[in-house]
């Protein structure tokens, strides 16, 4: 997998193999939660996602960016 120099998750230093564990405090088990978690934090000037490597339990917290861009 390559990250995109320009995204989100570049943004927020978050390397390909690593899983969301939450976002701001909600556990995010599965893809359809992570969806649902981030949907609600559309227009949020902060949020605060947990990371791990795949398999692992030492999670890191990141704000990966997502205010409202200016236009």
């Amino acid at each position: 997998m390559k990250l995109l120099p320009q995204s989100i998750a570049a943004h927020a230093e978050i390397s390909p193999g690593m899983e969301l564990k939450s976002v701001d405090g909600i556990e995010t088990p599965d893809w359809e939660s992570v969806r649902l978690a981030l949907v609600t934090k559309i227009g949020d000037t902060q949020t605060e996602v947990e990371i791990a490597p795949f398999g692992s339990s030492q999670k890191v917290s990141k704000d990966p960016g997502f205010a409202p861009l200016e236009l």
